[in-house]
Parts: C-alpha cells; structure tokens; sequence
C-alpha cells in the first residue's frame, strides 16, 4: 500500500511538468 502512495506522488509533479511542458510548446512554436 505504502508504495503505490509513493508512486502516485511521484506521478503528480511529473505529469505537471508535462502539462507545463506541454503548454509552453502550444505556446512557443506560433512564435518561432
């Protein structure tokens, strides 16, 4: 049980820098 908490914590932070990620292309490649 303690590991799947831990993997979920882990996945948080990594599917918000992907989003991030994800947002700053969306918004960057109109630029370029």
């Amino acid at each position: 049980m303690k590991n799947k908490t831990d993997k979920s914590l882990w996945l948080i932070p990594v599917s918000i820098s992907l989003l991030i990620a994800l947002l700053g292309s969306i918004i960057l490649i109109p630029m370029m």
